[in-house]
C-alpha cells in the first residue's frame, strides 16, 4: 500500500476500515496494544477522518459562496455597463461640441476593461453627468439615479466577493492540513500494525491490506 498516493476518499476509507478492524477483532486489538497503540489511540483515526470530511464540507460551502458572490458582482457590472453604454452614446452626442465636458465624462478615450479602471471611468462619468441634459433624447433623470444606486452597491458586492474568496482559500488550506495530519497518522498506524502482526500477517487483511499467500 502506497499511502502517499492515496487520494482523500481512499485515505479516509482505509483509515476507517483499519480502526473498525482493531475495534471489532479482539486478537488485533491485543496485538496493537502490545506495541503501544491502545484502542483509545487507534480511535483517534476516526476523529481525524471526521475532521477531514467536515472541512471538506466547509470548503465546498465557501467555494459555492465565492462563486455566487462573483456571479452577483458580474451581474451587477453587466447591468450597469449596459445602461452606461447607452448613456455614453447619448452624452457624446449631446456634448459633441463641448471639449471640456467630453474630457470630464471621459468620452474621448477608449472604454476601460480592467475592473478598477472601468469602475473609476463609470464613477467619473456619472459624477459629472447632468441627467437633465439627456431628457430631450428620451433618457429620464430617474434612469440615471437608478444606475447610480447600482454603482454604489458595487463596493459592497466586491467586499463580499473578496471575503468569500478569502474564506474559500482558508478552508481549502485547513482541509489540506487535516488531510496531511490524517495521512501521517495512518502511516504510523500501519507501521505499528505491521509490527504487531508480524507473527500473524493475515490479520492485516482485516485492515484492507492484501497479504501474499505463502
Amino acid at each position: 500500500m502506497k499511502i502517499s498516493s492515496f487520494n482523500q476518499s481512499e485515505l479516509t476509507y482505509y483509515v476507517n476500515i483499519g480502526v473498525q478492524a482493531v475495534s471489532t477483532i479482539p486478537e488485533l486489538e491485543v496485538a496493537m496494544a502490545e506495541v503501544g497503540l491502545s484502542l483509545e489511540k487507534v480511535k483517534v483515526g476516526n476523529v481525524l477522518s471526521e475532521d477531514v470530511l467536515n472541512w471538506q464540507t466547509k470548503q465546498e460551502e465557501t467555494l459555492s459562496n465565492a462563486s455566487k458572490a462573483k456571479r452577483h458582482l458580474n451581474q451587477a457590472r453587466e447591468a450597469i455597463d449596459s445602461i452606461y453604454t447607452k448613456h455614453r452614446i447619448a452624452a457624446r452626442f449631446v456634448y459633441r461640441e463641448d471639449e471640456d465636458m467630453l474630457k470630464k465624462l471621459q468620452l474621448q478615450g477608449n472604454r476601460k476593461k480592467r475592473y478598477p479602471d472601468w469602475l473609476d471611468q463609470v464613477q467619473q462619468f456619472y459624477k459629472h453627468l447632468d441627467a437633465e441634459v439627456l431628457k430631450p433624447i428620451g433618457i429620464l433623470p430617474k434612469e440615471v439615479t437608478e444606475v447610480k444606486k447600482l454603482i454604489a452597491q458595487l463596493t459592497e458586492l466586491q467586499v463580499v466577493r473578496l471575503d468569500s474568496r478569502r474564506q474559500a482559500q482558508q478552508t481549502t488550506e485547513i482541509r489540506q492540513k487535516a488531510v496531511l495530519k490524517l495521512r501521517q497518522w495512518y502511516r504510523h498506524f500501519m507501521s505499528t500494525a505491521e509490527l504487531a502482526c508480524q507473527d500473524n500477517p493475515q490479520l492485516l487483511e482485516a485492515m484492507g491490506v492484501v497479504v501474499p499467500s505463502k
